[in-house]
């Protein structure tokens, strides 16, 4: 899922500060790779309760910009899971299942932790974090 945030005038290196630290961190996740750029950032977790990475990508300007957040999965094992249901993968795929509804429940209190430090960061461009 992503949001698309415009007219905020959002300091993108101080959110990317609190979504580490408020967010990621403050749920004790594993951060395995973070990014910072010109135009955004990138940011991988690792979550105990969903078996594969948590990606947050946040491109754009402070006026304009859109944030994503995905589980970069294995379609492959997936699929796999899947389409082995008759023959014994039941058990992969339900699992699978449970994982998604993890994430997205993970999903949702990002976005409403987004949120709110989207709105305290409004107008935050000039301000040192």
């Amino acid at each position: 899922m992503e949001l698309e945030f415009v007219n905020r005038n959002v300091n993108l290196q101080m959110l990317f500060k609190e979504i580490e630290r408020g967010f990621v961190i403050a749920k004790d996740f594993k951060i395995l790779r973070k990014e910072f750029g010109k135009e955004g950032f990138f940011m991988a977790f690792d979550c105990p309760s969903i078996p594969g990475v948590v990606r947050v990508i946040v491109e754009g300007s402070p006026e304009r910009f859109i944030v994503k957040f995905f589980l970069k999965e294995d379609r492959l094992i997936s699929l796999i899971s899947y389409i082995g249901i008759p023959f014994g993968t039941g058990y992969l795929y339900l699992r699978n299942v449970k994982k998604m509804e993890n994430f997205r429940k993970l999903e949702k209190e990002f976005y409403e932790f987004l949120s709110k430090v989207v709105v305290s960061l409004e107008n935050s461009v000039g301000k040192h974090s």
